[in-house]
């Protein structure tokens, strides 16, 4: 174990400095909080303000048609199209993983781009069985075999990823393989 004002490590730092005639070299290394306060470094709130942030109501990405959510996603689907057109080929279907109203419309911008979805997934019973813009919507274990179907997951709920995540991974799919979490 090696201890010294930088802190403390299993590992010696291998590295070279230098400096002038008579000065004493400086060691420059990554550091953080763990070693200072190894070191004996105190800690504490300071009392000033450092920052005032002024984030005016008529600040450019507030008002700006440009930065609201739809041309958010109109311009992921634009990129996300161009990847799944070079990424899966014909006959494999693309589906998406979202049968609302709100992933419909945020993920409509990929048939714009020339991206055929096949049906969507979805976990609501009431939506399964159903027809959601012409297209099927299936529970995630109805999904057709992964050589036949890749997955664009577009939920973006909190919690939904991780949950998407783990049923598609116990299916046996793979992230970029099979499927992508494009929310």
């Amino acid at each position: 174990m090696f201890v010294d004002e930088s802190g403390l490590s299993e590992r010696p730092s291998a590295v070279r400095t230098w400096a002038l005639h008579g000065q004493t070299p400086l060691l420059r290394h990554p550091g953080g909080w763990k070693k200072l306060s190894a070191a004996g470094v105190r800690f504490g709130k300071v009392a000033a303000e450092l920052l005032t942030w002024h984030d005016s109501p008529t600040r450019l990405s507030r008002v700006e048609a440009r930065y609201r959510t739809a041309a958010f996603y109109r311009t992921k689907c634009r990129y996300l199209a161009r990847w799944l057109k070079t990424h899966v080929p014909p006959p494999r279907e693309v589906w998406l993983w979202g049968a609302g109203r709100v992933t419909r419309q945020r993920f409509q911008a990929l048939e714009t781009e020339g991206v055929r979805l096949a049906g969507f997934v979805d976990v609501d019973a009431k939506k399964q069985g159903r027809l959601r813009d012409g297209r099927r919507v299936v529970a995630p274990e109805k999904l057709p075999p992964k050589n036949q179907a890749f997955i664009v997951a577009g939920v973006a709920k909190r919690g939904a990823r991780e949950l998407i995540l783990a049923e598609l991974i116990r299916q046996g799919r793979v992230e970029g393989e099979d499927f992508l979490l494009a929310a």
